[in-house]
């Protein structure tokens, strides 16, 4: 309601000639963005506020009573028309700043606008008398149609999620104070060239709006045009500008009218070009995302999501070459099998994934690396001082990993665990073999204990 009373306001006080005509009318675009998206409990009340405020303003104008209240309801009418028909073809969001769906809602626009016109000028000849007048319908047309355009598409994005939604991002991303000013820049720039009329520095308004068009998001450009848009039109209105200066020198057409295809083709101009530009980096950015996604589909388990076989042992021949010292565990849940066929796989998987929670929490606490080899294998890394320390890990882990699943309520789980320790120039090959050999020997000794080779390929010591 807010910003219908602004847009009608500013367009009556600022931007209507003696007789009332102005180059566009955007208080429609509030209208049916409130049918758009607010509740249908909301929208009587501020639709009918709408028309108040509407019929109110319409009171400083030239105009009878009769003639106000049926500009008022022909506002409602092409409101409801255009709204009706943004739903229906540009989707339930209503998204404008897409090519396509703009495309569609300025056909919606010119359509709702001549029936308006078709509506509106037979009326007003009933009520008045007199014939249809033909320029008065063109520009019933182009005032109602270049409305909607204008403001539609930035209304829509405000009434969805407020100015949080304007974009700021772009060439000056950590400048964002210009980007806050430029509707205000732009502003001025419009004033300084269309008072300089006889300059033709107006026509610099296409270059420079099309540059930035390149640099800002659709959210912040469609302000921008919209604010140019409002200053030359008041400014025609009150005789200054290029087109104020047409009209006075041939006088067969008025300023606004004149006025009309210069804001069609700027608008044309800039909004297709900064909004293709905009579909074109949420592409790219799609596209990243999916190869973020792919490569760490392809590089870890889709079930627990630890780093699988291929990543793990590319990590691993990393640490190997950074010289540290860590002790590779090797760790397999007794009876695995015997847990899916009593409690089924979809318990079993439960288990793993609670698991290999545990596991990576562990990892986290030390800096150390979690993977999974497949069923029920899987593998840890950790950073160790001395032998001793590695077997204090490992009595650790086990403890962390036996404590009971909310998976297998009553079914205590048991692992084992074989450990391995690097040592300089050891073969991440041979380290794996000592890891699964002390592992073997773990499973041997009775399970839910571990045993650590202390060297790769030497002979297997128990320290459990």
């Amino acid at each position: 309601m807010a910003w219908f009373t602004l847009n009608a306001l500013v367009v009556r006080l600022l931007c209507c000639d003696q007789q009332g005509y102005s180059s566009f009318w955007s208080a429609n675009a509030a209208l049916s963005a409130a049918l758009l998206v607010l509740r249908s409990g909301q929208v009587v009340a501020v639709v009918a506020a709408c028309l108040v405020i509407n019929f109110a303003l319409n009171l400083l104008k030239p105009w009878s009573l009769t003639n106000n209240a049926l500009y008022v309801l022909l506002n409602l009418f092409q409101s409801v028309i255009a709204a009706a028909a943004a739903r229906r073809f540009c989707g339930a969001t209503t998204d404008l700043t897409r090519i396509r769906r703009l495309s569609v809602f300025g056909l919606i626009a010119l359509v709702s606008a001549c029936v308006e016109a078709c509506v509106g000028t037979l009326l007003t000849a009933l009520i008045n008398g007199g014939g249809l007048l033909g320029l008065d319908f063109i520009q019933w047309i182009c005032c109602d149609a270049l409305g909607l355009l204008l403001a539609m598409p930035m209304t829509v994005v405000i009434a969805h999620s407020g100015l949080r939604r304007i974009d700021l991002s772009g060439l000056w991303r950590r400048r964002r104070l210009a980007g806050a000013v430029l509707p205000l820049l732009a502003a001025g720039a419009s004033v300084v060239s269309f008072v300089f009329a006889g300059t033709q520095c107006y026509l610099l308004l296409y270059p420079c709006l099309s540059w930035l068009a390149m640099q800002f998001g659709p959210s912040l450009i469609l302000m921008t045009i919209f604010v140019v848009s409002t200053c030359a039109s008041a400014l025609t209105a009150h005789g200054v500008g290029p087109m104020a200066m047409l009209a006075a020198q041939h006088g067969s057409w008025p300023g606004y009218i004149l006025l009309q295809p210069f804001l069609i083709t700027l608008l044309l101009t800039v909004l297709p070009a900064n909004i293709m530009l905009a579909e074109r980096a949420r592409s790219e950015r799609r596209l990243r995302r999916s190869e973020i996604r792919l490569r760490h589909a392809s590089s870890h388990d889709p079930l627990t999501l630890l780093m699988n076989r291929w990543l793990f042992r590319r990590q691993l021949s990393a640490a190997l070459d950074s010289g540290h010292r860590f002790a590779l565990l090797f760790l397999d849940i007794d009876h695995f099998k015997s847990i899916n066929d009593t409690f089924g796989h979809s318990s079993g998987d439960r288990l793993l994934q609670a698991f290999a929670g545990r596991l990576l929490s562990i990892a986290g606490e030390c800096d150390g690396r979690a993977g999974r080899f497949g069923g029920d294998e899987f593998v840890l890394m950790v950073p160790i001082d001395s032998v001793a320390d590695c077997a204090r890990r490992c009595d650790g882990v086990l403890d962390i990993l036996q404590r009971p699943y909310e998976a297998l309520p009553g079914r205590a789980v048991t692992v084992s665990i074989g450990a391995a320790i690097s040592t300089p120039l050891c073969h991440e090959g041979a380290l794996i073999q000592s890891a699964d050999e002390a592992l073997y020997a773990a499973k041997a000794a009775g399970r839910a204990t571990f045993r650590v080779a202390h060297a790769p390929a030497a002979s297997l010591q128990s320290v459990a």
